[in-house]
């Protein structure tokens, strides 16, 4: 049984715990600001859509869908992090951050084995974020924009990402 919801701006800001067997959940090109937490509850959720919406962070009960495949966040330009615990999204397939002013990937995104996309990925300034390097653990196909490789602090993590040979990647600061 499918059953589509339509909700205006306002009501996005629901308890998500009502919509326990929700499998994908689309805010596209709407207003909203924040995603509320009990997002988590959507052990179900498979696909997740805030492509342009005004959100500047995603809590960190996102973490827990381990059943999410797709993630769209690209034109979010108020969005500057992505959770710390993203490395536990072992189901994640595809995460579209195009447009997002994104200050450094989370740590370990090299754990993320089954994506095949990765729209865009940058290079931080802190320790405890993604290395360059980690690109190489993953298998990608199509496009992949990296900004600010003049954050690169050991040119050996720019060689360990191999990426030489890639057919995928457009690359710029």
């Amino acid at each position: 049984l499918q059953s589509t919801f339509s909700l205006e701006d306002d009501e996005l800001l629901c308890d998500f715990r009502k919509f326990g067997s929700l499998r994908a959940f689309d805010a596209g090109a709407r207003r909203m600001k924040e995603l509320p937490s009990s997002i988590g509850n959507l052990k179900h959720l498979r696909y997740l859509s805030l492509y342009s919406t005004h959100i500047n962070q995603l809590p960190d009960s996102i973490c827990s869908l381990l059943n999410l495949q797709t993630l769209i966040l690209d034109y979010c330009f108020l969005l500057e992090r992505l959770p710390q615990n993203m490395m536990y999204l072992r189901s994640h397939r595809h995460v579209f951050l195009k447009w997002c002013r994104l200050i450094e990937m989370p740590p370990k995104i090299g754990q993320l084995t089954n994506l095949k996309t990765l729209t865009t990925f940058v290079v931080g300034k802190s320790t405890d974020c993604s290395l360059l390097a980690e690109l190489k653990c993953l298998n990608l196909q199509g496009e992949l924009c990296i900004w600010h490789l003049e954050r690169v602090r050991n040119p050996m993590d720019a060689k360990e990402a191999d990426l030489v040979d890639s057919k995928i990647l457009v690359g710029w600061n």
